[in-house]
This record gives structure tokens, sequence and C-alpha cells, in this order.
């Protein structure tokens, strides 16, 4: 895993509320869509700002793999 892997994993853990909240607000899987959640956006750019250098296609790899445990849970969830 690069360092690149590594902050762009580390970003979605440290905002995976705001990654699932927006999911949900533009029922898009794609993180361009997600970034245009103004406190997402905010987050982003602050993480940016520290140094830390993301790998947005990975980042969007990492969303989708949770994506498809989040919804696992909802079905178990609301089942």
């Amino acid at each position: 895993m690069t360092t690149l892997e590594f902050n762009a994993k580390v970003f979605l853990m440290e905002n995976e509320d705001l990654f699932f909240d927006s999911y949900l607000e533009c029922k898009s899987k794609h993180v361009n869509r997600l970034l245009e959640n103004e406190k997402l956006f905010i987050k982003l750019c602050l993480y940016l700002q520290k140094g830390n250098l993301i790998d947005f296609a990975y980042l969007q790899k990492c969303f989708n793999d949770s994506l498809v445990e989040f919804k696992k849970d909802m079905k178990h969830y609301f089942a």
C-alpha cells in the first residue's frame, strides 16, 4: 500500500459517516459527486492542507467496498 492509498483509506475511515450521508442524499456512489457535500468537501480540504495527498481512484475503491458492507448492514437492520 502506498502512502497515497493509506491516506485515502484513513480519510474515508475518519469521515465514513459523512460519506454515507452524502451517498444517501445524492444517490450516487461516485466520490466526485459525494464531495459536493459541503461538510465532506471542507474536511477534504483540511486533510489536504495538512499535506496528506490522496489517491482518489483508491478512495473510490475503498468507498465502494464500504458501501457494499453498508448496504448489507441496512438490509439486516430493516429486515
